[in-house]
């Protein structure tokens, strides 16, 4: 390829076809960096979302310019039966005569994982430098790319909060207690804890007799077509009396955020999310966040909310069980617990929300944080 020359600077490669929250953070994110050139006058350094075009980085890599890559979560499937079924016959039989063998069964996991991420992997494979969302993300490909530079730096978001939201709250009659949960509908990965969330709503309203409603932003109608999700969600969903739906979106809607600013908390039940934007744009609206401490999402809520705590590589970096029906079943009267706690001191976690913001989640300070890293590049 001709030699071209570079401009001093970085610039950012964004792919507006993609309409994901990572997408809307990263977008958000080109905004706030003032300092970037175009790419059409070759910058030195280009950042790239792992999303980003592959044809766009090898070009890239191809002109001499420094790849970043800011790279979000890795699953690391054990090697199930169902997984299996993921890779082509030869290959599935292949592995599934390795594991037979204690020796070979890590080697196997390694390569059957590789083999499943290889898009992701040849994008890191060709960065010059990586900036993962969160310590769990790191800890996730380390496995694999040990000798990598890189960076950890936490999505942001826009702190967002109306003046009557106090004065909204302080007209709530105290004596009349009824949750209101908000949490962000996934149909195609069990991870997301979409099932766990809704039936612990039930188990609210039908077993404990508390009144609870939960509103199920992003829903699409979609629901996953295998045998490890119920096939009846979707009618759960649409006649439940305890769950109003908000369709998918692009932006926070002046309606949408008044849903958000009427409601207590924020429930995360999601397994090895390594830095869930849905959370982090909840708490943009003043929600505290109660659910499990898994993947990255203790590193966003630390104290602006109650977590379960979880561990993650308890069963080795092979050990998601995503293709095996699931995950441990959640303790509801243990997250009962952290919901009470919140509730009963919504004002001082709503404080606690805003200093996340103040200190590492606003998007200046994480805007802040990658123009020091491209700068010093």
């Amino acid at each position: 390829m001709e030699q071209h020359k570079l401009s001093d600077g970085f610039g950012v490669y964004l792919d507006v076809s993609k309409k994901t929250s990572g997408a809307r953070f990263f977008t958000t994110l080109a905004s706030y960096l003032q300092e970037k050139i175009e790419l059409e006058k070759l910058p030195r350094i280009v950042l790239f979302n792992i999303s980003g075009s592959m044809r766009s980085i090898i070009v890239a890599k191809l002109r001499r310019q420094k790849i970043v890559l800011r790279v979000d979560g890795l699953y690391a499937y054990r090697l199930s039966h169902e997984f299996l079924r993921q890779f082509s016959p030869i290959s599935s039989f292949l592995l599934s005569f390795g594991i037979r063998f204690s020796r070979l069964r890590k080697f196997c996991s390694v390569i059957a994982n590789l083999r499943f991420n290889t898009p992701v992997f040849f994008r890191v494979m060709l960065a010059d430098h990586i900036i993962y969302q969160s310590r769990f993300s790191q800890q996730c490909y380390q496995y694999y790319f040990h000798k990598k530079p890189y960076t950890i730096i936490l999505n942001g978001a826009e702190f967002s909060q109306i003046k009557e939201q106090k004065t909204s709250q302080s007209a709530i009659n105290r004596n009349f207690r009824k949750f209101k949960f908000v949490t962000t509908y996934s149909h195609d990965r069990p991870a997301k804890g979409i099932e766990q969330t809704i039936k612990f709503v039930q188990w609210l309203n039908e077993n404990k007799k508390i009144p609870a409603m939960l509103f199920l932003i992003g829903y699409d109608g979609n629901t996953r077509k295998d045998n490890l999700s119920n096939p009846n969600l979707s009618t759960i969903i649409l006649h439940s009396p305890y769950i109003k739906t908000y369709p998918r979106f692009s932006e926070y809607t002046v309606d949408l955020k008044s849903k958000l600013y009427e409601s207590d908390m924020y429930i995360s039940l999601s397994h090895l999310d390594p830095c869930p934007n849905a959370v982090i744009e909840a708490m943009a609206h003043g929600l505290p966040v109660v659910g499990l401490g898994s993947g990255g999402v203790s590193e966003i809520v630390k104290d602006a909310g109650e977590l379960i705590d979880v561990n993650d590589f308890e069963n080795g970096l092979f050990g998601n069980l995503a293709y095996e029906g699931g995950y441990n079943r959640i303790d509801f009267e243990e997250l009962l617990q952290k919901i009470m706690i919140v509730y009963n001191d919504k004002e001082r976690y709503k404080l606690l929300v805003q200093k996340r913001f103040q200190e590492e989640l606003s998007m200046k300070v994480t805007s802040k944080k990658y123009l020091n890293l491209l700068e010093t590049l």
